[in-house]
């Protein structure tokens, strides 16, 4: 069965969010898991970035041009990430869209850190 786009996330009869994995200024990452049918379904894991809209334009304030540039470059993220797609090193992008005054970006959850903290743990790449 094939999931319509844009209803990945608020659709809780098949996912439920978990933890938190990160934050920032205007965005949340989570750990969503998808609901499979009986208890010994195999539960498949999603990252998924929700940016708070509001907080965004907040952020902006009373500069609307900066509010459509913010939201030029969330899209602009997922295409170059759907471009690459397929790329091991790059996480696959399931789902963008928009619900209730959030934007939404479901990834493939992977384990482990964050760049950033690997980075400052290890050094360049």
């Amino acid at each position: 069965e094939k999931e319509e786009p844009g209803l990945f996330v608020p659709d809780t009869r098949h996912f439920q969010r978990a933890e938190l994995l990160g934050s920032g200024g205007f965005a949340d990452v989570y750990r969503y898991v998808r609901l499979n049918g009986g208890a010994s379904a195999r539960r498949q894991s999603y990252a998924v970035k929700e940016v708070d809209i509001q907080k965004l334009s907040a952020r902006c304030g009373a500069d609307q041009d900066s509010l459509v540039r913010w939201i030029a470059r969330l899209e602009y993220e997922v295409r170059n990430q759907l471009k690459l797609s397929g790329h091991p090193g790059v996480v696959a992008i399931h789902d963008a869209f928009v619900h209730r005054g959030h934007f939404y970006i479901v990834m493939d959850f992977v384990r482990g850190t964050d760049l950033g903290r690997r980075l400052q743990s290890r050094g360049r790449l």
